[in-house]
């Protein structure tokens, strides 16, 4: 007879010891076992073990649990009597696993689950949290069968159970898992924080074997597990879960027990993207997260793009349940082994957006990532096209500046170099050194002797429509004393100047007109097809003023 699991304790430094070796240290072919070594089993990330899959694209699945008794056996030998869940597919009920039948569904289907109990000394129900179906809390006898039908309108990872009394049904096996699957491929939900590359669904459970023994008499005042199941069974049985380097693995984790479970991975973190089949609206990550019992978690655990082939990243209780019947190791453990290596991809470039600079230099802002497989990045700026020379700040580095001799359109690339594979991106900068009139203000104002002056109020503009200060602006009259001649201003600190028009006869000349003919800086080129007024009352390049 097997003393109390639970009652044996072990002390922390030889539990963190021991649990060290189990998870790194130990070789498969040298841990304990009942029989000949074996190679761990691994399984495609959606198995979930000793049990079948129901997985149908029907719009509205019918299917058939059938409830009987059966016995699993534990790692160590030991044969455990259960009470489980199986498919009955048209030729009649299967033999009774642990966990039940994994059913598997697209949201918005109208399931019908009609349950038979077979031969279970205790009424059998269904039960599904989080989902429309009524609980059933009356159940079936032995031989007679119950139906029921509700519409999986959510996705997500449901744990269905009996829910019949005191619980010993659930207690005994008999549960499962259901996977409601969102419209969108590749996600758990509606989320895009919910990608994945592969899943898998860990059903944790544990078993007293004196309450299996004995299920209808045990007084569960009493009930203390010995062994710690993930998907019906302990480790060194439980199956490994394959997945690549570098991909996004969709962990189901789903609590059958009567005993709340922290789970963690090694190696790697876990982002919990949703608790009872509800999406959380800020996906976290955590060290390791607990799942009470009769509850629901999905993580998505990101394996290290540098994982080589047949690393294992180990998944545990937290709580160190991992004896079989107090043997260490065993219990709830199992891995995400690396099935293939990641192959070295491309670096990602971006040499940034192109611009449009006033004058001879331009601060580059470029990115690039890699997964590093191969060796650190090297990057490097280039010109590849241009009317002048380009001097880098720093030609090494994706954020520099870039010195150029001359004015006008330049292609520049910025290269990274893994050692395998090289990429680049390109990004266009004008230098522009041209200058325009921005604005022509006009006003008028009486003088002596039945005449008037005009003043025209200039504003010049850089490429990037800054004050062009330090430009002279050049023009011509079209009337008064100044009538023909070239009178010029400097452009202040302000972008304006302004040129005032001769005297100018009242009873001859109602208005006058100024016209720009040249803006000159050092270094700048006049662009008058560039002029523009954003007021409308000139042209850019001319504009008449009214007398008083």
């Amino acid at each position: 007879m097997h003393g109390r699991g639970v009652g044996k304790r072990i002390g922390a430094g030889f539990a963190l010891a021991a649990l060290a070796s189990a998870l790194f240290a130990v070789p498969a072919s040298s841990r304990p076992a009942p029989a000949a070594n074996v190679a761990p089993r691994v399984a495609d990330a959606s198995r979930t073990g000793r049990t079948s899959t129901l997985r149908t694209a029907a719009a509205d699945p019918e299917i058939t649990l059938c409830a009987s008794i059966g016995d699993t056996t534990m790692p160590d030998g030991e044969v455990v009597p259960i009470w489980g869940y199986s498919l009955d597919t048209g030729a009649g009920c299967g033999p009774a696993t642990l966990p039940g039948p994994l059913v598997d569904v697209t949201a918005g289907s109208a399931l019908t689950v009609h349950v038979t109990n077979v031969d279970v000394p205790q009424n059998v129900s269904l039960v599904i949290p989080g989902t429309t179906l009524t609980p059933d809390v009356v159940g079936v006898a032995s031989g007679a069968t119950a139906t029921y039908t509700f519409i999986a309108e959510d996705p997500g990872t449901y744990l269905y159970q009996s829910g019949v009394g005191d619980q010993r049904g659930a207690l005994m096996g008999l549960y499962g898992a259901l996977v409601v699957r969102p419209a969108t491929a590749g996600q758990a939900y509606d989320t895009a924080a919910s990608a994945y590359d592969s899943e898998a669904v860990l059903v944790l459970s544990e078993v007293d074997p004196s309450l299996n023994a004995d299920p209808t008499g045990f007084n569960l005042l009493n009930y203390a597990p010995e062994y710690w199941l993930i998907n019906g069974t302990a480790y060194p049985d439980t199956d490994t879960i394959a997945v690549g380097a570098g991909q996004r693995a969709l962990l189901r984790y789903l609590n059958a027990g009567s005993l709340h479970h922290t789970m963690s991975v090694l190696g790697t973190h876990q982002s919990v993207i949703a608790k009872d089949a509800v999406p959380v609206s800020f996906p976290f990550d955590v060290v390791a997260e607990t799942v009470p019992a009769g509850a629901t978690l999905d993580t998505i655990a990101t394996v290290p793009a540098a994982a080589a082939a047949g690393a294992r990243l180990p998944i545990y209780s937290r709580q160190l349940h991992l004896t079989n019947a107090g043997a260490f190791p065993g219990g709830m453990l199992t891995y995400l082994e690396v099935s293939t290596a990641a192959a070295n991809q491309p670096p990602s470039v971006e040499a940034g957006s192109g611009q449009t600079v006033a004058g001879l230099s331009a601060s580059l802002s470029g990115t690039v990532a890699d997964e590093g497989l191969v060796q650190p990045l090297a990057t490097a700026w280039s010109k590849v096209s241009g009317p002048g020379t380009v001097t880098f700040g720093d030609g090494s580095a994706v954020h520099t500046t870039a010195t150029f001799s001359a004015g006008g359109d330049y292609v520049l690339r910025l290269t990274a170099d893994d050692g395998q594979h090289v990429a680049s991106d390109d990004v266009t900068i004008t230098a522009d050194l041209n200058v325009h009139v921005g604005d022509l203000d006009g006003t008028s104002a009486a003088i002596a002797g039945n005449r008037w002056r005009a003043t025209v109020a200039i504003t010049v503009h850089d490429a990037l429509h800054h004050a062009a200060s330090g430009a002279t602006v050049t023009g011509t009259w079209s009337a008064g004393d100044t009538n023909g001649r070239t009178v010029s201003c400097t452009i202040n600190g302000t972008g304006t100047c302004s040129v005032t028009s001769g005297r100018i006869s009242r009873a001859t000349s109602a208005s006058v007109s100024f016209t720009v003919t040249a803006v000159s800086r050092t270094g700048s080129t006049y662009r008058p097809s560039a002029n523009h007024d954003p007021d409308t009352d000139s042209n850019g390049t001319t504009i008449t003023v009214n007398r008083p």
